[in-house]
């Protein structure tokens, strides 16, 4: 990445901050349903609302944006794993919270597979642009296939003591939301995705 604040660091930025936002929402929904105590702990940190230029290291683009990174994919992990730590079957209601944040960022009903791919790309965080984790392995107009090179999310899970797989039900539920117009599915096998208009 650039030493130099450009585009490609707001892109990421923005990426973090729409997991933040899938965040507060799960906690909100958990203090609603008296899962979680509402505290003075906030899951959205006040300092993520600022413009990136008014919070970034200029010195240090890549560390501070790798650190922002880390710690919401730590607070993700502990979050639901805690959650789903005490009442396993809570995961329903999670994965609801994730179609419907989904939705709430669809696509039109006239988006393109293409479409679909870059939104997902624009919005699922996946570690720094240089880890390359999604490679483009087949693009048509009705259909478009990516290979997930490497899972960059299973280490933080393991380490709060949660089940890697719970992001992924999570995710694929974002991904159905974000579809909800649009007559595509996406499915995957942990490695390979595809997204795919309904009946061809």
């Amino acid at each position: 990445m650039s030493a130099v604040l450009g585009p490609i660091h707001y892109w990421l930025y923005e990426k973090i901050q729409w997991q933040e936002e899938l965040l507060s929402a799960i906690k909100k929904e958990a203090e609603q349903a008296g899962w979680l105590e509402a505290s003075g702990e906030t899951v959205l940190g006040a300092e993520e609302e600022k413009p990136l230029e008014e919070l970034i290291d200029p010195g240090n683009i890549h560390g501070w944006l790798q650190e922002r990174i880390r710690d919401s994919e730590t607070r993700y992990a502990k979050l639901a794993g805690e959650l789903l730590k005490e009442e396993p079957d809570r995961i329903r209601k999670l994965e609801e919270i994730a179609f419907a944040f989904g939705k709430k960022h669809a696509l039109s009903g006239e988006a393109t597979a293409e479409e679909a791919y870059r939104q997902f790309e624009n919005c699922l965080l996946n570690g720094m642009p240089c880890d390359r984790v999604n490679r483009l392995v087949k693009k048509e107009e009705e259909c478009i296939v990516w290979e997930e090179t490497k899972d960059l999310h299973k280490e933080y899970w393991i380490r709060e003591e949660a089940d890697p797989q719970i992001y992924r039900r999570l995710r694929q539920q974002i991904m159905a939301g974000i579809l909800w117009e649009t007559g595509y599915q996406v499915s995957g096998d942990g490695k390979t995705y595809e997204i795919r208009k309904q009946g061809t």
